[in-house]
């Protein structure tokens, strides 16, 4: 009878460190189901700031290229006026050479 006491005993206390063992488990699981969930939100979150930043890297380019062309433009606008005036001023100083060589 006492060795059944003993046997009853020692399978109550390992029945107890069998349950806090499933407890830890179940609890561990938990976390995990709760990690992976929250792992997914975020794998989802970076594709879109992903794909964000590929959009804004592409605008980017094409403000970059459009800034570019107008810089040529004004260059060739540049260019042209200061022939022009080049012309112009040069048209201006033989035509007033001309009036003061025929006062």
């Amino acid at each position: 009878l006492e060795i059944e006491k003993n046997n009853t005993y020692t399978l109550q206390q390992e029945l107890g460190i069998e349950r806090r063992k499933t407890a830890t488990l179940e609890e561990k699981s938990s976390r995990l189901e709760k990690l992976e969930i929250s792992n997914s939100q975020y794998q989802q979150q970076l594709s879109h700031f992903q794909s964000k930043n590929a959009e804004l890297l592409s605008a980017l380019e094409y403000e970059r290229q459009q800034a570019q062309e107008k810089i040529h433009t004004l260059e060739n606008a540049q260019i042209r006026l200061s022939e022009t005036f080049k012309s112009l001023s040069a048209e201006a100083l033989s035509a007033n050479n001309q009036n003061f060589f025929r006062t």
